[in-house]
């Protein structure tokens, strides 16, 4: 599930690893076969989940997921867990896991990867007028308070939730100086009023770069709609963006650790 796709009108590419341990009481080495990750495939589809890869062992269970971007991460915990289990009992080999799950963001890029675009992007412009662009990197902002990386706690699991959201102003039209310090000014306010958080912000003459720390019962889009919306209202027009918006998933680790099979749990 990435770009844009018939069930939505955003372009985003979202994913998501989800990692569980079998409880030791579980009779017998905790086993999860091809024919059971074929069955739970299409269940979850129906969820807006799409199992990508899985790593099985008798300690643990990972599974990356890519998603739509209206699907809360702790809806992707409930379901994946939920599914698994019940898939497993229909296959004669109950297993039950400890509470202490961990889901977190990943991506092509890394979290590292993404702050220095956003820190840099600016540079790599072509502007005609040079004060505009020393204008526009002003604007940019880093809340040091908020880290991409470190887990967020909750009564059943850990989450560590990155994402990268762009907005395009409508037509492409480049923002007159007033109207990009507006819209820096309601990125700042809307943060600060948000569990969620803007790590960093970058503005382009006609688009917005945010890295953003997500929450567990916020999806995605949601976070990106009362963007669109706090920012559309300090500017005066609920025009100034294009309706859709991208939005993608990083954090410390990319998909070659995935893929390398690397632990996504620490």
């Amino acid at each position: 599930m990435n770009v844009t796709s018939s069930s939505s009108p955003h372009a985003y590419q979202l994913r998501y690893a989800w990692t569980a341990w079998p409880r030791k009481t579980n009779k017998g080495p905790f086993s999860c076969g091809a024919t059971v990750q074929e069955n739970l495939a299409s269940a979850w589809e129906a969820d807006g989940l799409r199992p990508l890869e899985w790593s099985v062992s008798g300690e643990q269970v990972q599974i990356l997921f890519s998603t739509r971007p209206d699907i809360q991460p702790d809806g992707i915990a409930a379901r994946a867990k939920g599914r698994l289990q019940h898939a497993l009992r229909r296959e004669g080999h109950p297993a039950e896991f400890q509470r202490n799950f961990s889901l977190q963001t990943v991506g092509a890029p890394h979290s590292g990867d993404v702050e220095t675009y956003l820190r840099d992007q600016l540079q790599h412009g072509d502007f005609a007028d040079p004060r505009y662009r020393n204008a526009l990197a002003d604007l940019a902002f880093t809340d040091p308070t908020v880290s991409l990386v470190d887990a967020r706690n909750s009564k059943s699991g850990r989450y560590v939730l990155a994402y990268h959201l762009v907005f395009v102003t409508s037509g492409r039209c480049r923002m007159p100086w007033a109207i990009a310090v507006k819209v820096q000014e309601a990125f700042r306010e809307v943060s600060e009023a948000s569990d969620w958080k803007i790590a960093k912000f970058s503005l382009m003459p006609d688009h917005a770069h945010i890295a953003v720390r997500g929450v567990s019962g916020l999806s995605p889009l949601g976070i990106g709609e009362r963007m669109r919306e706090a920012t559309s209202r300090k500017v005066g027009t609920f025009g100034f963006w294009m309706p859709t918006w991208y939005m993608g998933s990083f954090g410390k680790y990319g998909m070659g650790a995935v893929r390398a099979r690397q632990q996504l749990s620490e």
